[in-house]
């Protein structure tokens, strides 16, 4: 075979892998908690974060808790839309009250076998004399794995099951 066949061919292989890593990475989009009038329900211990894959309204409702107050407008939940397609992963912690703009941010979520791998750096703000529940929400595209790993700085700190 010819040099520059073999180059082309070396390209077209390194492009076919790219590609079908990229497949196995489910389209997500991160929620903005902002965006919602609910909190995240007590959870024990506190030191520990909160994690939950959530199918449908019925298992938000388990995890999350409405907040409604005069002159609110937000949704308590994602829409009916949102859910006939995707899933939702969550991580949540009580954190120091301040800001919280940079408390997690998504480095990436993947589907590897028969899981899905949250990746996530937090940043937990200064010492304050009050906490708050703060969480990281992303939208997933379903189906979702039975198996949701959420790794936080590079560690593994808790599973949960999407089934």
């Amino acid at each position: 075979m010819p040099r520059h066949r073999l180059s082309m061919l070396a390209v077209l292989l390194a492009l076919t892998a790219a590609t079908s890593s990229r497949a196995r990475d489910p389209s997500y989009v991160v929620l903005d908690p902002d965006s919602f009038q609910s909190f995240v329900a007590n959870w024990m211990p506190e030191t520990e974060p909160k994690c939950a894959a959530m199918r449908s309204r019925a298992d938000w409702d388990k995890v999350m808790h409405p907040a409604p107050v005069m002159g609110g407008s937000k949704p308590f939940a994602p829409g009916p839309d949102v859910w006939a397609h995707d899933g939702v992963l969550l991580v949540a912690r009580v954190i120091p009250a301040g800001d919280t703009a940079n408390v997690f941010k998504l480095q990436g979520v993947r589907r590897a076998d028969e899981r899905i791998d949250v990746d996530y750096a937090f940043t937990p703000p200064a010492r304050s004399s009050s906490t708050v529940k703060w969480w990281l929400g992303v939208r997933v595209a379903k189906p979702l794995t039975a198996t949701v790993r959420f790794v936080e700085n590079g560690r593994v700190v808790c599973m949960a099951s999407a089934e």
